[in-house]
């Protein structure tokens, strides 16, 4: 045998020409069977392979995740309405639980001291600084009095707010200028050109401002300007003392040259105010010339409570008690007021409610009173007042948070 390496092209020819001729007897038929059976066994001895799933299931879930999406769209397009066979036993229900709400709400509104207005539109209330909240904020608490103008006529809202400063005096300073109302419906402090505050003998108040800025106010700057001070300042003080560029007095519009002013006024109660933007405030009686400026003498805080049961549409004030709350009794034990209802009241929980209660109860500080308790009032919390607990009165009014 020939040595590959000596192989060539003709020499392989030349060899398989040697070859011995093989001939195949099988006929077609034959050969076709024996290489399907072939198969077979190849296919018997062959380890199935495993499918791969993964990939089919993957495009299945996305195929059904588009029909999702475009089946709806297609039938809004077509405006198809798919009816429910039990529809009309629905809509009968649906009646009936109508008809059972409306006389639940018949049967609460024949229960006294229930409010009238049951809807939820109700508006904003800026309720009182809670007791935990002047511990929190106790460094950065200031009182403002801003006015409000309605239906031709002003009167003057307090409000108390977050500032800047080592006391209230400072902290008032420091936004008295850049403080605008205008969101809560309510006005700015007025351009007093405040020169300084500052203590003076007595617990009197003294206020420094620039020379002549006050000579010329109008008689409605004069009302405000007034009653401005009076809100800002009587918590703290009972009268101020006035100097202008520091000598002693200040020329105060058509009242002319005058040396102090008496913050002392009758306690009048407060009322609600309801702003153009949706909220409500508290507003003091004696701003808003309540029904007690003419009287001839004080009244008494029973008599007061009652007057705040008459508001003032053409004024733009309302009433702070609703007249279906029916007061009973009231008795005081030292600092502690107890408020009696008739028996069975509920106030339900509402800025209206809750805005009552706060009105009681600052009117009750103002008559000398720490604590407040409501009694034959259903047990329900109003705000964050629990009915039947002793309540700790509030100090600051109209907190905006």
């Amino acid at each position: 045998m020939m040595r590959s390496s000596k192989w060539d092209e003709k020499s392989v020819e030349n060899q398989l020409r040697k070859l011995p001729k093989i001939e195949d007897k099988q006929s077609k038929e034959e050969l076709f069977k024996r290489i399907q059976d072939r198969l077979q066994e190849e296919q018997i001895i062959e380890r199935p392979k495993k499918k791969n799933w993964f990939v089919p299931t993957i495009a299945a879930a996305a195929v059904f995740f588009l029909m999702l999406l475009i089946i709806p769209s297609f039938l809004n397009e077509r405006n198809v309405t798919i009816e429910d066979p039990n529809a009309e036993l629905k809509m009968e229900r649906v009646a009936e639980d109508a008809t059972s709400d409306e006389a639940d709400i018949m049967n609460t509104e024949m229960a006294p001291g229930i409010n009238s207005i049951f809807d939820n539109n109700y508006p904003i209330y800026m309720s009182a600084m809670q007791p935990y909240e002047e511990e929190f904020y106790r460094n950065e608490i200031v009182r403002i009095a801003v006015p409000v103008f309605v239906n031709n006529t002003e009167y003057i809202i307090p409000v108390t707010h977050l500032g800047e400063g080592a006391d209230q005096i400072e902290r008032l300073l420091s936004i008295k200028d850049s403080f605008t109302g205008e969101a809560w419906g309510i006005g700015n402090f007025p351009a007093f050109e405040i020169n300084s505050i500052g203590e003076g003998k007595d617990g009197t108040l003294k206020i420094d401002v620039k020379k002549g800025s006050l000579e010329n106010m109008s008689s409605a700057e004069h009302y405000i300007y007034q009653q401005v001070l009076l809100e800002t300042f009587s918590p703290y003080t009972r009268e101020i003392e006035f100097s202008s560029d520091g000598e002693p007095g200040v020329e105060w519009g058509q009242s002319g040259l005058i040396h102090t002013m008496n913050l002392e006024e009758p306690n009048l109660g407060y009322y609600l105010y309801e702003s153009r933007t949706g909220y409500l405030f508290l507003v003091p009686g004696r701003a808003i010339n309540a029904r007690g400026n003419f009287l001839n003498k004080d009244m008494n805080f029973e008599e007061t409570l009652e007057s705040m049961k008459q508001g003032d549409p053409n004024l733009g004030y309302l009433p702070a008690i609703n007249p279906e709350f029916v007061i009973t009794d009231i008795k005081e034990v030292r600092d502690v007021v107890t408020i009696s209802f008739a028996e069975g009241t509920i106030i339900d929980d509402n800025p209206f409610n809750l805005a009552m209660l706060e009105a009681i109860m600052f009117t009750a500080r103002d008559f000398g009173y720490a604590f407040v308790q409501f009694d034959r009032v259903e047990p329900t919390h109003v705000g964050p007042y629990y009915m039947g607990d002793l309540i700790e009165i509030p100090r600051y009014i109209n907190f905006i948070r």
